[in-house]
Formats: structure tokens, C-alpha cells, sequence
């Protein structure tokens, strides 16, 4: 039983479950994400506070709030409740810590040069000092281009994990995540480009800007996930999540004034002239970077971006409330090309000073597409859905039960919820079905034991398949194990569409 009015419905012994009428309440859902692998520790200090005042003032009774965390990895602190109690220790439980360092350069080298032939003259000391600084700072961007695939694939993991949890759960679900700066910074370093992307914050379609290309790390490490945001934006649109980005540092202000900045270069000289504008301009043109891209993700999802401001937890308030009450509408696309463009789409109503939010388009990607490349994907899609026990995914429904274990084998009965995977029409009326069968066993430390599949790809007929409709798709299958005390992570794939079912289930081997 969960606290704060709902109640998991019982199920027999030894059965468990991943589908979301089962586990997860009805109603609208708040999801809310404490990012701290891309918000400076004193941020996320002053965001905690934030959160632990909105519980306190402003959180609505019956709202249903889920919470997590972003570190290296997603970590569910709460499930969704709407007890304060029980959510205040979730956010108590968060500690900040300190996880966009690039590592620290020691400088000292420089210095080093120096020293290290008393006859150089000024001017030669003057230009090999450059030339030591230059290669350092080349190193630190490599550092930092580094840093910044992983926080840019770590961020977009979480956001396939939270898409596959919620997509099985009808309706509109809130995504609130409370962070500094979403890592993929797409604003580059000239004016030309700064003004293009943010003609494409409002439109997509737009090309992406010139200064993708060159020497800048960042700029191509962001290119090369730019077709892995494309799919997790299409994963949140499946499952109809919207994403209201908090801005974990309030009111930020302008670089020009920010009492943090001693205003030296990184060989400790005072910058002025070319150098400090181009420093200032730099700083700028990253804040607007992260508040471009936080508008952008809201705009493309249907949320809503808060930024610049110092009430964070009246923030948060608007942000779950704000999908309390909404419409579910859909259409028949006139193009049929399934060529995974971006296609916009505009919804106007007839009345006066109404405002509707809604995702600015989708990317039409067809499901049912099948090649090596998807085959590869799945593979990588299902294994990372194992890996997230404690996000389950929901795409695929499915119960299953867990028997006790005899001479070492644990027998497992899947039952799969048949209006939750695809079939496809066969010859006399037939269907065809292809899907995957996973069970992992995950010792105490976290390795896994043993792991074991089997597949369904068969062709049945019409007659079996009404049948198959009413009673659901089982299957039995079995995992040898040596005794001791195991959790079961359990999966299904539909193999048509690449969607994927997952769960958590304890086994238990006692010794012969």
C-alpha cells in the first residue's frame, strides 16, 4: 500500500505487476527531478530549500508527486504519493554534490617555464607562457568536451527511463525538472549563430546553426547526440509527457555583474580589452545558451519554462498544477512519409484571450520501421531498460509469477497484457507475433548472476488470436540458479515496435 491515499491493488501471492493501473494512482502525475549532475552545488542547496518551502506552502491536497534524482544515474527517492511527510524526506534526503567538476589543471606549470631558464628573454617568456596556456586550455576543453558527453548521455538516459515508466500510465503526465542548465548548450560564440537558434527555439524545422562546425569540442560533442534528442523527444511524445524546466539558480541576473567573476584570466592576470569581452561575451552567450534550451525542451513537449526568477517553489506549484485539467486530441496525418522529419503542428481555439499549450510538432517516425540498425537499437533499448530497476518500464503490461524454486530452477509465468503489443496481419486471416522474453537474476551486490530469454515469433489464427485477445499471451519459462537471495529483473520487448515492459520480482534458492 502506498501512502497518501492510494493503494496498490492486491494481487495473488507470488505475482507481480508493471502495469500502471496496478501500481501507479489515477489522475494526472507530477514527476519531479532533482538534477544535480548539470546544477552547481550552491544551486542545488538554495533549489532543496525551494522544494522543502513549496511542500510546505503550496503542494495541493491530492496531488500526486513522484521524486527523483539525477546524479550519474536516475534514483527514485519517492514513488508518487501526496503525503508532505513522506515527500519532505525525499527532498531532505537529497544532498548536494558537486558532480560537473572537470577536473582541477595545475597551473603551477606555468610558472615552471619560467624558472626553467633564467636567460630567456621577456618577449620569449611572454610567448612561451601563451603557448603553455594555450595547450592547457586545449586540454581542459578535451576535459570538458568529455564531461559533457557524459552528462548530455546520462541526461538523456533518464529522460528514455522516465518516458518508458510513465508511457503505459494514460493521460498527460508533468516532468519538473529542477536544474541549472540542460547540457546540450546550442548557442555558439558569434551573433550570426546566436540570433539563428533563437529563431530556431521557436521553430524546429529551422537548420541547426553554422557554428555546429569547427574546433569547438562542445559544439560536436552536441552534434553527435543531436539524433538521440531527436528519438527521446519522440519517446516523450508517445508517452505524452510534458517537461516544465525549473531554473535551479533563480534570479541569475547578467555576467557583467556577477560577484563571482574576479575578473583574471586563467594564468592569474587581469583580463581587459579583447580578452575580457570575449570572456563576458562567452558567459553570456552560455546563460542564454541554457535558458534557450530549456525553453526549447517546453516548447517541443507542451510544458513550460520557469527561469530568472527567485520563487522557485511558486514555480513548481504552477508547473504541476498546470496539467490538472487538459485534452487529449488526435488527427490522420494527410503526409504518409514516414521520414522522420519534424512536423509542426498549430492548435488554435475560438476564444478570446485563451492560451493553448501543446507540443509544437512530432517527428514522424514510423514504429513498425524494421532494419538492422532499429534491430541494434531495441537491443540497446531493452538492456537499458533492465538496467533501470527502479524506473520500471510500462510500454509493454505484463504480470508475472514467481514460484518457488525446486532443485535450483525458478519457474517464472509471464501474462501479457495483448492490448499493449502489436500483431501483424498474416495470410488467411492469421496474425503474427515476435516478441522477447528476458529474466535476469541480480545478486546483492548488484552483479548479475544469470540471465536467460526466450522468443515468440509465430503466426496464429484468427480464431486464437480473439482468443489471445481475452485471456492474454502466456508464457512460462525457467532460470537455473545457485541458492541464495536474488532479485528477478524480468522484461518483455515487442519486437514490431521495439516497445518494451519491464519489472522487479525477489526469488529465493534455498540450498539443497
Amino acid at each position: 500500500p502506498q501512502a497518501g491515499g492510494f493503494h496498490a491493488r492486491q494481487l495473488p501471492p507470488n505475482v507481480y505487476s508493471n502495469r500502471p493501473e496496478v501500481n501507479m494512482p489515477a489522475g494526472p502525475l507530477t514527476i519531479l527531478v532533482l538534477d544535480a549532475l548539470n546544477t552547481p552545488v550552491q544551486n542545488q542547496s538554495y533549489a532543496r530549500l525551494q522544494l522543502l518551502k513549496y511542500l510546505d506552502t503550496q503542494l495541493k491536497p491530492g496531488q500526486r508527486v513522484g521524486v527523483y534524482a539525477l546524479t550519474t544515474q536516475l534514483i527514485q527517492l519517492q514513488s508518487f504519493t501526496s503525503d508532505p511527510e513522506l515527500l519532505r524526506r525525499a527532498i531532505q534526503s537529497f544532498r548536494p554534490r558537486d558532480l560537473q567538476s572537470k577536473g582541477n589543471i595545475d597551473m603551477s606549470t606555468v610558472s615552471r617555464v619560467g624558472s626553467a631558464d633564467a636567460d630567456m628573454t621577456s618577449k620569449t617568456l611572454t610567448d612561451s607562457m601563451l603557448r603553455t596556456t594555450y595547450a592547457l586550455q586545449q586540454f581542459e576543453n578535451d576535459i570538458g568536451a568529455v564531461t559533457l558527453e557524459v552528462r548530455i548521455g546520462t541526461t538523456l538516459e533518464a529522460f528514455r527511463a522516465l518516458a518508458r515508466m510513465t508511457a503505459g500510465h494514460t493521460g498527460r503526465k508533468n516532468l519538473i525538472w529542477v536544474s541549472a542548465a540542460f547540457p546540450i548548450n546550442l548557442i555558439p560564440e558569434t551573433y550570426e549563430v546566436n540570433t539563428a537558434l533563437q529563431a530556431r527555439a521557436a521553430d524546429p524545422t529551422a537548420p541547426p546553426p553554422a557554428g555546429i562546425q569547427g574546433n569547438n569540442p562542445g559544439a560536436r560533442t552536441e552534434s553527435i547526440f543531436a539524433e538521440d534528442m531527436r528519438k527521446v523527444s519522440a519517446m516523450l511524445s508517445e508517452a505524452q509527457v510534458a517537461v516544465y524546466p525549473v531554473d535551479a539558480r533563480g534570479l541569475v541576473g547578467s555576467a557583467l555583474s556577477d560577484a563571482s567573476r574576479s575578473g583574471l584570466d586563467s594564468t592569474g592576470r587581469i583580463s581587459s580589452g579583447s580578452d575580457y569581452a570575449f570572456i563576458v561575451g562567452k558567459s553570456t552567450n552560455g546563460l542564454q545558451a541554457s535558458i534557450e534550451n530549456m525553453k526549447d525542451v517546453a516548447s517541443q513537449t507542451g510544458g513550460r519554462a520557469f527561469y530568472n526568477r527567485n520563487d522557485i517553489d511558486n514555480a513548481v506549484s504552477l508547473a504541476s498544477q498546470d496539467g490538472v485539467v487538459s485534452y487529449t486530441i488526435g488527427y490522420y496525418p494527410q503526409n504518409k512519409k514516414w521520414n522522420g522529419d519534424f512536423r509542426k503542428i498549430k492548435v488554435t481555439v475560438n476564444r478570446p484571450g485563451m492560451m493553448v499549450r501543446h507540443r509544437s510538432g512530432y517527428f514522424a517516425i514510423d514504429p513498425l520501421a524494421t532494419s538492422k540498425k532499429r534491430s541494434k537499437e531495441q537491443d540497446d533499448g531493452v538492456a537499458s531498460a533492465l538496467r533501470n530497476g527502479a524506473t520500471p518500464a510500462t510500454m509493454v503490461g505484463f504480470d508475472a509469477r514467481v514460484l518457488p524454486a525446486s532443485n535450483g530452477s525458478v519457474p517464472i509465468q509471464f501474462l501479457v497484457n495483448p492490448s499493449t503489443f502489436s500483431a501483424e496481419d498474416a495470410s488467411g486471416g492469421g496474425k503474427k507475433l515476435s516478441l522477447d522474453f528476458y529474466a535476469l537474476a541480480v545478486g546483492p551486490d548488484g552483479k548479475v548472476v544469470k540471465n536467460t530469454g526466450q522468443t515468440v515469433d509465430t503466426t496464429i489464427t484468427g480464431e486464437q488470436f480473439a482468443q489471445l485477445q481475452k485471456q492474454g499471451l502466456m508464457l512460462p519459462m525457467q532460470i537455473e540458479l545457485p541458492p541464495g537471495e536474488y532479485t528477478l529483473r524480468l522484461a518483455v520487448r515487442d519486437n514490431r515496435t521495439g516497445y518494451v515492459g519491464t519489472l522487479d520480482a525477489p526469488a529465493s534458492v534455498p540450498k539443497p
